[in-house]
Order: C-alpha cells, then structure tokens, then sequence
C-alpha cells in the first residue's frame, strides 16, 4: 500500500532524479581534485595554485577529492595567478 498525504489524501511516491536535481548535487556534495575543481567555471578566474598554502595547513594532497565548498575555503588562503581576461588584439 502507498504512503497517502493526511491532509489531501494524495499517494506519497518518490519520482525519478531529474538532470536538475542531479546537477544541484553535484554542486554541493561532488567531491573533485585541485585540478578538477580549476576546470569549473565557477573559478574560471584562476589560471594556477601557484602556492598550496590551503592544502599545507592539514597535509592535505591537491590531488585529495574535496567538496566545492572546502575547495573554495582552501582556495583563499593560496596564492594564484588570475586570467588575464584582457583582447590581446
């Protein structure tokens, strides 16, 4: 027998993952490398970790799978080289 909802009386199902909902996990629980994080667009701004001091606080590798989140908290206590986001022409 089904789950019904007390109040509408509505069966209670699960439904099928959506792309969008698998997208949002991602973003919040995805755990990805240094370099792997770097290709995201969402730090497009960096061109390189020039200074790991984020990874050296804990001992942890860059190549260590971690959040978007921890990888962001880490991130700014480093030093980087940001794109140059200048036309050259």
């Amino acid at each position: 027998m089904a789950t019904k909802n007390d109040i509408t009386g509505d069966s209670i199902s699960s439904r099928v993952a959506t792309q969008s909902y698998r997208d949002g996990w991602d973003a919040i629980f995805a755990k990805k490398t240094a370099e792997q994080w770097l290709k995201d667009p969402a730090f497009q701004y960096v061109e390189a970790i020039l200074d790991p001091d984020g990874w050296r606080m804990d001992n942890t590798s860059l190549d260590t799978p971690i959040t978007r989140a921890e990888f962001n908290r880490r991130l700014h206590y480093c030093t980087i080289l940001m794109k140059n986001n200048h036309d050259s022409n």
